[in-house]
């Protein structure tokens, strides 16, 4: 039998998840003022029906989970930190069209 994972795995996971939160709703407030989606499967199916706003967080946060689950039980739980990585290059971006919108909506830069 398997001990627990590690502390690192276990926070690198909880951060992964979060991360995946955190580019949902990123997105769909990107997609509430007419951004672009560059996942196929979303634009395919559009934001509403099944990948509305909160169904979409319910199957990032499953995804997400499941992807540190199999990780974790695998004994790979250390590349977590990788997808860390590349889920936080995403998240920064649509962070950062996220706050050139609000800084012409607001003119923050003028």
């Amino acid at each position: 039998m398997r001990g627990l994972p590690s502390v690192a795995a276990t926070c690198n996971g909880i951060v992964f998840v979060g991360l995946n939160v955190a580019d949902a709703w990123l997105t769909t407030e990107l997609l509430d003022i007419s951004g672009a989606e560059a996942n196929w499967w979303r634009m395919l199916f559009g934001a509403s029906g099944v990948f509305s706003a909160t169904n979409l967080m319910v199957i990032k946060v499953l995804l997400a989970t499941g992807v540190v689950l199999v990780l974790i039980r695998l004994g790979k739980g250390s590349l977590l930190w990788l997808l860390n990585v590349g889920i936080s290059i995403v998240v920064l971006s649509n962070l950062a069209c996220f706050l050139s919108y609000l800084a012409g909506l607001y003119g923050w830069f003028r």
